[in-house]
Order: structure tokens, then C-alpha cells, then sequence
């Protein structure tokens, strides 16, 4: 039996309830079991338990990062920036800072998120004071309600980038509030196959890296 295994995650949301939760499992545990029965594949197939938090997503990824078969592969860095509307007036000014924040309204992740937790200790450490109107866990949702005008947010430039709705811009600050970078995992002291270099040069291109 190989020691190399892929671990098979899936994400849902515990909001959904018990009942459609059981079924998500269910249906991981099917797909997971088809992969694991498939001569093709020579790794070990790790199911794992269905991530429905902020919690349970971070402590994954920590258990992944500091697994000894594993090495984490930088791809870039993914810095904070200021979701706004098109028609906010933050988009007018020549060089906005996190300062335009303090006293504002924004939206912003709830504080099961750490980043979030992060977040607001930067600002306090820079002495701003936004006014938190909405907290979700979700962030097509957060994006919708800066949308709809609730308030500004603090998001990673690559979600900022691909907002889904037309009415968003965002502006990103010369300053850093937190040091945020996106990473491949990869079986540590194996070269990257030709598969995986492809996949790290689209993702690259792809997010503007």
C-alpha cells in the first residue's frame, strides 16, 4: 500500500440543518468511495468529515501544512483590499488608505473567521474604527450586501477581482494590513509533475500572479 494519499473534502454549511447536512456526507462518501475503488488511482483516498465552518476549513488546512509529506508552494500573494461601489465616493480619491474605513460602515465576515479576528486587530492597531452593520460567513453574500449598499469591505484582492456583481469596484491601499498569500499543496521533495506545473502556471495567469 502507498503512503501518498488525497484527501477528499468537501465544504457545505451548517445553516442547512442536520438533514440535508447527513445527505451532503452521504454523497461524498459515494463519490469518495467510487474514487478509492478506481484502478487508476495508486493514492490512498481520504475522506474526509464535511467542512461547515470557518473553524473546521482552517484546522484542515493546518493538519495538511503541518503533515511531513507535505510542502505548501507559494503561488501569490493575495493582500487585502477596500470592496466598494462604483459609486462610492473612496473610488474619487487619489491615494486611499484603510484610514477611510474609520467611522464608516462596512460589512464583514463573522468572527468564527481568524482572518476576520486579524483583521480588526490590525485596525485597532491603527486606530480604526469601522461600524460593523452585517457579519455573514459567506462571501457571495458579503459581496451582495456591499452591493446593495449596506457598507464597504475588507476582502483578498483575488475575490475582489472576480466580483459578481457589476456595481462592485475596489481600490487597494500601498499599505498591507495582514500578509495573506494563496499556496499549492504538493507532496514535499517530489517535483511538481507536468500536470501540476500546468495547473500552477493557469492559476497564475488566471488570477494575474
Amino acid at each position: 500500500m502507498t503512503d501518498r494519499q488525497i484527501w477528499f473534502l468537501t465544504g457545505s454549511q451548517g445553516l442547512y440543518g442536520d438533514d440535508v447536512l447527513a445527505q451532503v456526507a452521504a454523497q461524498s462518501k459515494t463519490v469518495s468511495d467510487t474514487l478509492a475503488g478506481h484502478d487508476g488511482i495508486v493514492a490512498q483516498i481520504v475522506a474526509k468529515p464535511v467542512l461547515t465552518d470557518a473553524a473546521a476549513m482552517r484546522r484542515m488546512m493546518l493538519d495538511a501544512t503541518s503533515d511531513d509529506r507535505v510542502e505548501a508552494i507559494p503561488l501569490m500573494d493575495d493582500p487585502l483590499v477596500i470592496l466598494t461601489r462604483r459609486d462610492s465616493p473612496i473610488l474619487t480619491l487619489r491615494e486611499p488608505t484603510f484610514d477611510v474605513l474609520d467611522a464608516a460602515e462596512v460589512v464583514a465576515w463573522t468572527r468564527r473567521w481568524p482572518m476576520q479576528l486579524e483583521l480588526e486587530a490590525a485596525w485597532r492597531r491603527r486606530g480604526i474604527s469601522p461600524r460593523v452593520v452585517f457579519r455573514t460567513e459567506d462571501n457571495l453574500a458579503l459581496q451582495r450586501l456591499v452591493a446593495a449598499g449596506l457598507g464597504d469591505a475588507c476582502i483578498g484582492r483575488v475575490a475582489a477581482q472576480h466580483a459578481i456583481d457589476p456595481s462592485l469596484a475596489w481600490v487597494a491601499p500601498a499599505e498591507s494590513l495582514i500578509d495573506r498569500r494563496i499556496v499549492l499543496l504538493s507532496p514535499r521533495g517530489r517535483e511538481p509533475a507536468a500536470a501540476a506545473r500546468s495547473l500552477i502556471d493557469t492559476i497564475k495567469r488566471e488570477l494575474g500572479a
